[in-house]
């Protein structure tokens, strides 16, 4: 058995003072991070001044929509990603992610450079960072937790994020990707470049989970989905989509991975030591030595983008109904 997380250093008071030299005697923090914060910083501050504006405009005269309203109801809008931002890199998460690893015995590093991985999120886009990277060996197997960013697009460029834990098992799988239930989101798009439609496996699972195997694997992905794995990969569905790309599964969510929470930690560790404890006991092995002694299977097909019906039916919905109201409620203003 796995001694238990300390997740004391989450609760355990940091100071300003503390997190800023802890920040800057880093030399795994980087340029980047510390000069995205000032750019954060700058955004908010551009958006508090519209903010004042927008306030001062609607005082002198009396009314705040819809004109004078305008710059108020931007820096409102334009300030969320900034606060997002700089939340997610503040330097006392950080420092209490280090404490963290440390008191556990973990490795941890603030910020790697590269994907580290082959699953969809690590080789689409560009520019990939790994950050508050936690390593460390659970039921006897590597697993590494931490957060990646990438760039995608091409001239309108955006940057994107995930949490994932990387764990690797005890033999090589065909590429499956097991997509969860609840990515079924009005107008949310799912995992970078995601499985084509057609490479849908029937394994059981109901509206759990969707598995997509490539051509040829399907026998492996219905070996791996015995109904001990298909509760296990229920549990993983509350937070993670699943690959398993040769050696490795990838778990990856659209929250951070590695963030100070312990009760996140403490839920989270559970489901891995579950994973790593058992996956050397899946009845797949057999049929997965079988299938790569008949041949290697094609690459899994990809979409290049997936929407939910019920978003793009909401968005078309919402916007009129919306402008319509924006109309009435301007013809019926005094001036």
């Amino acid at each position: 058995m796995e001694t238990p997380i300390d997740v004391t250093a989450f609760t355990a008071p940091v100071t300003r003072e503390e997190a800023r030299a802890a920040d800057s005697g880093s030399a795994s923090a980087g340029i980047e991070d510390s000069s995205r914060r000032e750019l954060m910083w700058m955004l908010l501050g551009v958006c508090g001044v519209l903010l004042v504006v927008g306030v001062v405009m609607a005082i002198v005269q009396r009314a705040w929509w819809p004109v004078w309203g305008m710059p108020g109801g931007i820096g409102i809008v334009g300030a969320i990603i900034p606060v997002l931002e700089l939340r997610r890199s503040s330097p006392a998460r950080a420092l209490r992610m280090e404490r963290f690893a440390a008191d556990n015995g973990f490795s941890f590093a603030r910020r790697k450079a590269g994907a580290g991985y082959r699953g969809a999120a690590f080789t689409h886009g560009r520019d990939h960072a790994r950050s508050l990277v936690v390593s460390t060996r659970r039921r006897g197997r590597p697993v590494e937790i931490g957060n990646l960013r990438f760039t995608e697009g091409g001239p309108r460029t955006f940057v994107r994020q995930c949490g994932y834990v990387a764990l690797r098992v005890t033999g090589s799988l065909p590429h499956i990707v097991v997509e969860a239930g609840h990515r079924r989101q009005v107008t949310q798009r799912r995992m970078p470049l995601p499985p084509h439609a057609s490479q849908v496996v029937d394994v059981g699972a109901g509206r759990a989970f969707t598995v997509y195997a490539a051509e040829g694997a399907e026998d492996v992905a219905r070996a791996l989905f015995d109904a001990e794995n298909r509760e296990r990969f229920r549990r993983l569905a509350r937070w993670f989509d699943v690959e398993f790309v040769e050696d490795t599964m990838l778990l990856t969510s659209r929250r951070l991975a590695s963030r100070p929470d312990p009760a996140w930690w403490t839920e989270m560790m559970g489901l891995v030591d579950d994973v790593a404890a058992s996956v050397s006991t899946w009845p797949v092995w057999a049929t997965a030595r079988e299938r790569s002694r008949s041949g290697s299977t094609p690459a899994l097909r990809v979409s290049r983008w997936r929407q939910s019906k019920v978003g793009v039916i909401a968005l078309a919905v919402t916007l009129p109904v919306a402008t319509a109201i924006a109309l009435v409620v301007t013809d019926n203003l005094p001036w």
